[in-house]
Parts: C-alpha cells; structure tokens; sequence
C-alpha cells in the first residue's frame, strides 16, 4: 500500500436488477446509476460471480463437514436445484457494497457538468478538498471521470464552450502548470468475497497491542527503510495483525479509517502490509490482511487496500487476499502549486 494517505486506486458504478438475468447472456443485468458512469465489463462479472459461488459452495461444505454434518444421498435433480439456488443467489448481489459505489459517486454527483460522453466526464465541485482540487477516476469500462475546483477549471480555461476529451483536458492542465500525482490502484472485497471471508473459521493471524512493542520494534528494525515508508504498517494503528514463524513476527498488517472528510461518511479502513523480505511468496502477507479485513468487517467498516499502479508484488497480493480491483484514481500533485 502506498504510505501517503492522499494517494489512492477505480470505480464502478452500478445496481443490480432485482431478478436474476438470462443464462443465455448478461445483457441488461446492470443499469448505471449515475448518468455517464458506464456498467462493468461483462467478461469480468461474469468471471468474478463465477468463482466467488464456486468458493463459497466449497466453503459452506468444508463448514458442513466440520460440525460433523451427514453427507445425504440426493438425487441429481434436488442436487441441483440447490446448487441453482445458491448460483441465483450469488448472482442477484452487487459486486460491492453500495457504501462504496456511493462513497465513490460522491465527488461527481450533484456537480456542474461541463462535459459528459461515452469516454469521459468533466464536473466542476467547489465543496472538493485541498488535495482533491483536481480528482480522476478511471472506471473498469476505461470511462475517465474528472472533478476540479472552480478557481483550477478557471485557471485551466475549463468551460461549456469547448468540445473535451481526455487528452484535450490533459493537455489544458499541462499547459496551465497543474500536475497530477502518479495514480494508484484501488481494491475491495466484493460482496461475495465478503461472505467468503466471514465462513473462515479460524484466525489464522494474531492480534498485535502494545504488549508486542519488542517484537514489533524487532520487526521493524529488519525491514528496510524503503519498504517501512512504502507500506505504512505501525503498531498504533487502529488495528494490526501479524503471522509469525514459530516465534518471530515476519509480517504485519495494519489499518485506520480513512477520508471520513467533506459531508462523505463512508466507513472505509485503509489497509497496508509489509512482510520481511525472506518470508515473502510464503503466504504470510496473506493471512495477515484476510484476518485484519475480517475483524474490520466486524467493526462495521469496509477493508480498502491500494497500492501503486507499478507495485507488480503489492497487486499479486491483493489478488491472492481475494480482494477485487475497483480502480485506478489520481489526485493533484501535493508539489503541484497551483
């Protein structure tokens, strides 16, 4: 994860129809819910439903086995009718929470729009924070959607009379000295993930306090600095969690809640992860971040987790957690003076 907390990752816009679409195809089963924000890709639902009920079926069945279930003979039709309800059931979610659509909606709904097609929207927002003056998401479908300020859009020349596209706006921030921060990739848990994560059924990380200062300090003290600033794991966090090897703490996991700012009261916990150099490819990371996301679940908060869109090892463990991209955002330069 990227240790500045002004940094960050891609939205998707979107509610489910209440039914459960066509098995011939997927036309239709999403509708946007914010004019010019553009549905998922089809290919990528399809896949990321596919295998969320597939995991959770297994899940539910190890779970079945393990309080000493009886295995049942059935026959092939009540065998799949279960199977089929537990599909329809999958797919009539959201792929995640509306909390999190909604908290990403926010710095375009209700804005003056200057520009608004099929690849790109442009809004004014005066109520945008000092470091969001200039905010761009790219969604899944590659739509960018671009918030600025009125004293920014005006030093731009950003007006109606202008025909925009992405590069055309690009290039009237270059040109006006207004640069952006390098963008970061954004990830969550999709709702069936969720559930997923919930049917675990045992911790497999431990809970770190102040009691752990020594260990935690010896940590630290075998990591790099690179990696220390780059990961932004600290013993006083909100929460942390660590996975040992047999005594030592060879990773950690840490998260606080994050951008409760501007009227936008989304409960989102900000997750980072630094495992020893040694350890790593060992599924250490893993475990830390899958316990910390379930314990902030229960705190009634979201787990987010970014990282830089060039941290190639940051995006295989985000992957591996079971998190899902949600996109990629840039923000103004903190160095950018205008």
């Amino acid at each position: 994860m990227a240790g500045n907390p002004s940094k960050s990752g891609f939205c998707i816009f979107f509610q489910p129809f209440r039914s459960r679409p066509e098995t011939a195809g997927f036309a239709g089963f999403l509708r946007p819910d914010l004019r010019g924000c553009p549905e998922i890709g089809l290919a990528q639902q399809r896949s990321e439903r596919w295998h969320c009920w597939r995991r959770i079926v297994a899940a539910l069945s190890d779970a079945a086995k393990e309080r000493g279930f009886p295995r049942e003979r059935k026959s092939a039709r009540v065998c799949a009718a279960k199977v089929d309800a537990v599909v329809g059931w999958i797919w009539s979610m959201p792929l995640f929470s509306q909390d999190i659509v909604d908290f990403w909606k926010f710095p375009f709904a209700g804005c003056d729009v200057l520009h608004d097609d099929d690849a790109f929207l442009l809004v004014i927002n005066p109520a945008l924070e000092e470091d969001e003056r200039v905010t761009v998401l790219e969604t899944t479908a590659g739509k960018i959607l671009a918030a600025v300020t009125p004293s920014l859009a005006d030093k731009a020349g950003l007006d109606r009379r202008q025909r925009f596209s992405v590069p055309v706006f690009h290039q009237k921030l270059d040109k006006a000295g207004i640069s952006l921060h390098g963008a970061d990739y954004l990830f969550y848990f999709c709702e069936s993930g969720r559930i997923e994560l919930a049917l675990e059924s045992e911790d497999v990380a431990r809970h770190l306090s102040q009691r752990d200062e020594a260990v935690f300090f010896a940590f630290q003290a075998t990591a790099s600095e690179q990696d220390l600033d780059d990961a932004f794991v600290e013993l006083d966090h909100w929460a942390v969690f660590g996975s040992f090897q047999q005594d030592r703490l060879v990773s950690a996991a840490s998260a606080y809640p994050w951008r409760a700012d501007g009227g936008n009261d989304a409960r989102l916990a900000d997750i980072g992860v630094l495992t020893l150099a040694e350890f790593r490819g060992r599924g250490h990371a893993r475990r830390a971040v899958r316990t910390l996301a379930r314990y902030i679940y229960e705190q009634g908060y979201h787990p987010q987790y970014r990282c830089q869109t060039d941290n190639v090892a940051s995006v295989a463990l985000a992957e591996a957690a079971g998190l899902t991209l949600f996109g990629k955002w840039r923000l103004i330069s903190p160095d950018c003076a205008a």
